[in-house]
């Protein structure tokens, strides 16, 4: 059987659709990761991160969201702010903030889709590059990332303070 993925813009997400991103959420902070420094994130700190994120999202009207529907069931999210700036260049470019796509939907094109949203966004609004964060170990995006055309631009380091 095919299955029909869609992907709508969301002005700002209805209380339902915030809890299905919570969840996409926590499963990223707490179930899905097994790299450092998320690893010891407790749900009750994914909670408070992402009522931070909501709170910032919710204050900021640069921040986009676009949901995947997979026959009318969330599949998955993109969210990206317009308003980021290249490190030491004053270049505006799209920054994608999170990209995630539920754990039963993945293999199927959705982060393709997803990440074609930001892309073309970005082409609407004149900039020439779309930028995203994610994880040393995370080989699976990456390798996604890679295959989409995106290339490596400066590392960040991360000391844990004992």
């Amino acid at each position: 059987q095919v299955m029909t993925t869609n992907i709508k813009k969301i002005s700002y997400p209805t209380p339902e659709l915030f809890d299905t991103i919570k969840s996409f959420y926590l499963g990223l902070q707490i179930g899905e990761q097994e790299f450092e420094p998320l690893r010891d994130t407790t749900t009750q700190q994914a909670e408070l991160m992402f009522e931070e994120y909501q709170k910032t999202t919710q204050e900021d009207s640069t921040y986009e969201y676009h949901m995947a529907f997979t026959d009318g069931v969330p599949s998955g999210f993109i969210e990206f702010s317009s308003e980021a700036e290249i490190e030491n260049t004053y270049k505006k470019y799209l920054r994608i903030n999170s990209v995630y796509v539920d754990r039963q939907f993945r293999n199927q094109g959705i982060a393709t889709q997803l990440l074609t949203v930001a892309q073309n966004r970005a082409k609407e609004l004149g900039y020439q590059y779309v930028g995203l964060g994610v994880l040393h170990k995370n080989n699976p995006a990456i390798n996604l990332y890679k295959k989409f055309g995106f290339g490596e631009y400066g590392i960040e380091f991360m000391k844990p303070l004992k």
